[in-house]
């Protein structure tokens, strides 16, 4: 039940740190570059730190790695092997 909340959420936070990324690095103008360029590696870097929570939460159940059930053929096998 969590996880099903985490995920929407995590998205939504993620959607929105990449925005503050943007709006710092090319919206905001600013004489000095120094502390620009500092503001946006660190939103970056949060950003990042977000994004990786969310794919750890989005990532999902491990699935399991049994072998397809093999019983039919799909009907072109069928026709190639007949000789036409």
């Amino acid at each position: 039940m969590l996880v099903e909340v985490a995920k929407p959420v995590t998205l939504v936070f993620a959607i929105l740190s990449l925005y503050a990324v943007f709006s710092t690095a090319f919206l905001v103008p600013s004489s000095d570059m120094h502390p620009g360029i500092f503001d946006s590696l660190s939103r970056l870097a949060l950003a990042a730190v977000i994004s990786l929570l969310g794919g750890l939460i989005l990532r999902g159940e491990p699935k399991s790695h049994r072998p397809k059930d093999r019983g039919s053929q799909p009907p072109f096998r069928s026709r190639y092997s007949a000789g036409r």
